[in-house]
């Protein structure tokens, strides 16, 4: 496989997407980390995210992510990880200062043709 099919991972540096969704403001940027184990998540111009640990790695499209932050309560309570949905996926991704300037817009334009809808 050459370099041109291999997609492009950056640490991911975002707001908190069901807030976003819901209406319930824009948290503050921050790295985000999978519940399961720890590991810092990144994402993929292939609209991926995945898990840095080693061990762990699990990986899926966004759609198959929920999402939990400090707004939601408290994590050991009953709908604290949350579902989004594409359109704010993609205006938080869009306007993620961090995200754009590191990956560029050509990454920025393939993540959002392969978020889809949903």
């Amino acid at each position: 496989m050459n370099g041109k099919n291999m997609a492009s991972w950056y640490d991911l540096v975002i707001s908190c997407p069901a807030c976003i969704a819901q209406n319930r403001g824009r948290p503050a940027p921050s790295h985000w980390y999978h519940a399961d184990c720890g590991g810092m998540l990144k994402v993929s111009d292939e609209a991926r995210l995945k898990c840095s640990k080693f061990f762990c790695g699990r990986d899926a499209h966004f759609s198959n992510w929920r999402w939990g932050c400090p707004q939601h309560g408290d994590s050991t309570q009953s709908g604290y990880y949350q579902n989004t949905n594409s359109t704010s996926v993609a205006a938080e991704i869009s306007v993620s200062a961090s995200m754009v300037s590191k990956a560029g817009k050509k990454w920025l334009m393939k993540f959002l043709d392969e978020l889809g809808e949903w």
